[in-house]
C-alpha cells in the first residue's frame, strides 16, 4: 500500500475505512527511508500517515528489514550488522 501514488493509496484507504476496517498493519522497510548510510528519505512514509489520517485509520507500524548495505546477509531479510543504526532508524 505505501508504495501506491498518493491519490491512488487515499482512495484505498477510505474505501478500506467505509467497508469498517480501522487499522492497518504496514511493513515500514528500512531501507525504503535510509537507501544509503546517511541518506534519509522519509516522503513516502509521511505521505502514507497523511493518508491514513485523511482516511480516519490507525496503523500497526512493523519496522523491518534490513537495507542491502545493512544486512549481515546477501538479503534484506538478514538481520542488520549494527544494532545502533537499526536503532537509530527505528
Amino acid at each position: 500500500m505505501i508504495w501506491y501514488r498518493p491519490g491512488e493509496q487515499l482512495r484505498y484507504l477510505r474505501r478500506a475505512r467505509s467497508a469498517g476496517l480501522s487499522w492497518v498493519r504496514e511493513d515500514f522497510a528500512w531501507g525504503a527511508y535510509e537507501r544509503r548510510p546517511g541518506v534519509w528519505n522519509w516522503s513516502v512514509g509521511d505521505t502514507f500517515m497523511r493518508n491514513l489520517s485523511r482516511a480516519g485509520l490507525d496503523v500497526l507500524p512493523v519496522i523491518a528489514y534490513s537495507p542491502g548495505w545493512a544486512a549481515s546477509g546477501p538479503t534484506i531479510y538478514h538481520p542488520p550488522r549494527n544494532f545502533a543504526a537499526y536503532a537509530n532508524f527505528c
